[in-house]
């Protein structure tokens, strides 16, 4: 790839003054020493090659952490409600075991008074 026209150049040196031999001397020179440093630099290609890799590296992450996103919004609320059944069930419980002690307590309370009014206590 040629990134100047050496002969322009050597053609604007000519002008300034220096000899044709030394002016394409000069062109080839610097042509030379563009040239080697031509593989190091970045092309608007390039750029563009590398915003779309990038650009896809994004969206397969974004991807990938939706993906365990969801995955751990089904995990926990799948956990909550089993939770909340669980929960939901011994409170029943609780409350049939209160209920019954209730019960128990009452009854005993009606036979303490029911046995102290026939003492006539």
């Amino acid at each position: 790839m040629q990134l100047f026209d050496t002969l322009q150049y050597a053609n604007r040196l000519q002008a300034a003054g220096v000899e044709r031999a030394q002016a394409e001397a000069h062109a080839e020179a610097l042509a030379g020493a563009l040239e080697s440093c031509v593989g190091e630099l970045a092309t608007k290609a390039d750029l563009h090659e590398l915003e779309s890799r990038l650009l896809g590296t994004l969206q397969q992450g974004q991807a990938r952490a939706d993906g365990a996103m969801h995955e751990l919004e089904e995990r926990t609320g799948g956990a909550m409600r089993e939770l909340e059944e669980r929960m939901s069930g011994a409170m029943r419980e609780l409350e049939l075991r209160l209920t019954v002690k209730l019960g128990v307590m009452l009854a005993v309370a009606i036979g303490v008074l029911a046995t102290l009014s026939r003492l006539g206590i």
